[in-house]
């Protein structure tokens, strides 16, 4: 997100990309972003956009209703597969195993 307002900057003083890039550079070293987030992000802003926020992805979003209910399966039952929980719970695989790690 820092990044980004400073790619807003960048954009508003009319500098180009690879400019951009570099100064971000400079400053994140290897963990500045890369030229073509710099070249997608820079156009965004030059187009009007002015927040830094991600647009909503569709998809169905992790509630704490779906993490409760794989915390509860799995206390009942602590060798559950996660087949069996995404079978049960209608969910996808990614999903059934990002949630107990990020719980």
């Amino acid at each position: 997100m820092e990044q980004r307002a400073l790619i807003r900057f960048f954009t508003l003083k009319g500098l180009k990309a690879k400019e951009i890039r570099a100064e971000l550079e400079l400053v994140y070293g290897p963990e500045a972003l890369a030229l073509l987030t710099v070249k997608k992000w820079r156009k965004r802003f030059h187009e009007g956009r002015t927040d830094l926020i991600d647009n909503r992805r569709p998809g169905r979003p992790v509630t704490h209703d779906l993490a409760e209910a794989i915390q509860s399966m799995l206390a009942e039952r602590p060798f559950l597969s996660c087949k069996v929980l995404c079978r049960h719970l209608r969910i996808g695989n990614a999903t059934c195993l990002r949630i107990p790690h990020n719980d």
